[in-house]
């Protein structure tokens, strides 16, 4: 949600959006989108939550939250002021004082995203890991071996010139949290990651 543009003024950022909401990569060369000229006839953001699929209070809770703080911030914040990494540590702090208001949300992944971009004429790939809650380290490897305490701690996006294999996992002090990310890194493919949803 937090990845969203409002106001998709070329292809690329429409293609971008309805990645997001189709869960799956989308060709610019089909786009609408709209003229630069007619960016400022947008007066408004929409949240919505479809509830066919959520039979109570405390799911449409799990299913809204922390969502529509990403709604909101994408409504009332400028694309050139969003800060992703800042979201996410006001959000980590939102979730607890939500669940204080009595709130049910959801209360963030404890896996770790991977992402890559090809770079230097198609022979290096850059890899950038993430994670929803902070504060965490991410430990990973490229040897095979699985994640632990003692790997290298992620600081920032890594280049890899060969198929290797990523593992990486969320560590909170010595304690692994959430399950081994294992992804097969190359120079076939950069790789985007689309959620589809599942109740």
């Amino acid at each position: 949600m937090y990845s969203f543009n409002p106001v998709p003024i070329n292809a690329i950022t429409s293609a971008a959006n309805e990645e997001l909401v189709q869960s799956k990569p989308i060709s610019s060369d089909t786009m609408i989108y709209i003229f630069p000229g007619n960016a400022h006839k947008i007066i408004g953001v929409q949240g919505s939550t479809w509830s066919e699929f959520i039979p109570d209070e405390e799911h449409l809770e799990y299913m809204i939250f922390p969502r529509l703080l990403a709604v909101a911030e994408v409504a009332w914040t400028s694309q050139e002021n969003r800060d992703w990494q800042s979201f996410k540590c006001r959000v980590n702090t939102h979730i607890s004082q939500l669940k204080v208001r009595g709130i049910r949300p959801f209360t963030l992944s404890d896996n770790v995203e991977l992402t890559t971009r090809i770079i230097s004429d198609n022979e290096e790939v850059e890899v950038t890991l993430d994670a929803e809650k902070v504060p965490v380290e991410i430990h990973y490897t490229t040897d095979g071996s699985e994640p632990c305490i003692h790997s290298a701690i992620y600081e920032q996006p890594f280049i890899l010139k060969k198929e290797t294999v990523v593992k990486a996992a969320i560590f909170k002090g010595i304690e692994r949290q959430g399950r081994v990310l294992k992804k097969h890194v190359g120079l076939s493919e950069e790789i985007k990651n689309y959620y589809e949803y599942s109740d």
